[in-house]
Parts: structure tokens; C-alpha cells; sequence
């Protein structure tokens, strides 16, 4: 790893970065950049999560390397990302980029291709953004979260299982994503909070809000439409299957553990079956 952070640190801006603040779940992050394309990238993919605040969590200054591409070990491994953690760093690297984060600067790089280049730059923060969460007691969370009557649904599940259904048939209510939250305790109850990094970002109309949890809903697409609660010791195991970890992270993984055996304990976690329509909604009123 000591080769690819030196790499990494050999880039410095020759010219005064333009920067852009944005704010995920409480959580501020300054992004700098030479580059007029990934600054214009930034402000309008993450336009609902601008921020000016002057409280300024992390600092990630990110570098475009013309033909700059990196091969798996494995030959028959496409795409793929490698990643590496200690007490003072995180380490990641791809097909297109390179980059670390600082634990104890509260700082991050990234060097970045000029092939597709904001899918990288897109792909290091979405990783970046986990590693911050986890940082600040928080978590990443693979699920769709709706704001229905000031009250916040989270539904989830593996890729496919109907997150983005459910959210196509909530279209009157607020929703938050449809395919990675933020997760955040707060006094004995967990809000569920918006983050930028959603497959419908321009075909729902999403909000940058939060609101308290009321329950977590498993889906599972089945013929008829039923509940099931969960005891806590499958909840927590659900949970943890929908938090993107590393099996390097031992510490990251020891968190998040921590936080789903909290929210297993204080919010109710239900198995949820149903079909392809609003149905279900009716289904949950019975229950909360």
C-alpha cells in the first residue's frame, strides 16, 4: 500500500481548486478540484445536498490522471476494488481511480482517469461517504427510505428484491431513496436521512430530508401480501446483510454490528411479503 500512497501524494494543485460543500446526514464534506468538468459534475449530481455551512467535517481533494488505469491481479476479474484499512487510513483503488482517506487529518485524496471519469469520482465517494458514516457513528444503509405522515418507512433487501417498486408505487409521499440511505441514532430512536447515492435520481423527484424510523420492512415479492415481525436476532442479521462492508474493516464492521444491535432492540423489523402494487401500504397501517 505504501507504493499507491505515495503515488497518490505526488499529486499537488497547481492552481487555487474551485471548491463545493455538500452535506449528508449531518455530515459536510468540502470537495476540491481543478477540474472544471468534475466541479460542474459535483454541484449538479449532488445539487439537493449543497451546503455553505463553515463546519466542515472531511476535506477530499480529487485529481484527474489522463490515461491512468489500473488491472486486477486476476485476469478474469474485470472490474474490481481493492481496499485497505488501519487505525490512521483507508485505502481503495479501482479500474479508474486511486484514493484514501485520513482518520486522523479528517482529509482525502483521490487521482481519478479521464475514461468515465465521473463514474469513478462518483464510485470513490459513495465509498468515502460509508467510511465517514461509520466514522461518526453512523450507517450506510442498502434500502429505500419513505416519508409517509411524518413518519419514516425503511424497506430493503438484496439488489432486485423491489426497493425501487416500492418507491414507484409512494410517489405521494417524501422519499429519501431508493437504493442507499444514512442511518443516525438519536436519543433511544433512529432517523432515517437522504443521500445523493440513489439509481432514480432523475426520474423521482427525491428530498434531501429525515425523519424518526417507525419500522424496517424486509421485502419479499410474493403472490399475496403478508407481515411477519422479526425477534431481534434475525433483524440483526437482515441488517447487517444491507450495510456495504469490507471484511478488511474489522473496526468499521465492529460498528456497524454495534449500531444494527441497537436498532434491532428499539425499532420493530418486520419480513415483508407482497405483490407488485400499493396494496402493502394498507398492509403496514395494520401494523404501526
Amino acid at each position: 500500500m505504501t507504493d499507491e500512497l505515495n503515488f497518490i501524494d505526488s499529486f499537488h494543485f497547481e492552481n487555487q481548486p474551485e471548491s463545493t460543500v455538500i452535506e449528508i446526514g449531518g455530515i459536510s464534506i468540502k470537495i476540491n478540484t481543478t477540474k472544471k468538468s468534475i466541479s460542474d459534475f459535483t454541484k449538479t449530481r449532488y445539487n439537493q445536498f449543497l451546503s455553505v455551512s463553515d463546519k466542515i467535517d472531511y476535506e477530499i481533494d480529487i485529481f484527474l490522471s489522463p490515461g491512468l488505469i489500473f488491472h486486477s491481479p486476476n485476469p478474469d476479474e474485470d472490474f474490481f476494488n481493492r481496499q485497505n484499512f488501519d487505525e490512521k487510513i483507508n485505502f481503495i483503488y479501482s479500474n479508474g481511480y486511486s484514493g484514501y482517506l485520513s482518520k486522523k487529518t479528517k482529509k482525502s485524496k483521490v487521482i481519478v482517469s479521464d475514461y468515465i471519469t465521473t463514474t469513478w469520482v462518483e464510485h470513490f465517494l459513495r465509498f468515502a461517504f460509508s467510511w465517514m458514516a461509520l466514522e461518526a457513528n453512523c450507517l450506510f444503509f442498502h434500502g429505500a427510505g419513505i416519508i409517509r405522515e411524518n413518519t419514516g418507512y425503511v424497506f430493503f433487501g438484496p439488489s432486485n428484491v423491489g426497493k425501487t417498486t416500492i418507491t414507484e408505487f409512494s410517489t405521494n409521499y417524501s422519499i429519501l431513496g431508493d437504493d442507499m440511505i444514512m442511518l443516525k441514532k438519536n436519543n433511544g430512536n433512529v432517523d432515517v436521512y437522504a443521500t445523493p447515492f440513489n439509481i432514480n435520481m432523475g426520474d423521482l423527484k427525491l428530498t434531501n430530508d429525515k425523519e424518526q424510523i417507525k419500522g424496517f420492512y424486509r421485502l419479499r415479492q410474493d403472490k399475496t401480501n403478508y407481515i411477519n415481525k422479526m425477534n431481534r436476532t434475525k433483524a440483526i442479521a437482515e441488517l447487517m446483510s444491507s450495510v456495504p462492508l469490507s471484511k478488511n474493516n474489522s473496526m468499521g464492521n465492529i460498528i456497524a454490528f454495534s449500531l444494527c444491535s441497537e436498532i434491532a432492540e428499539n425499532v420493530p423489523c418486520y419480513d415483508l411479503h407482497f405483490t407488485r402494487d400499493d396494496s402493502f401500504w394498507r398492509l403496514i397501517n395494520g401494523t404501526t
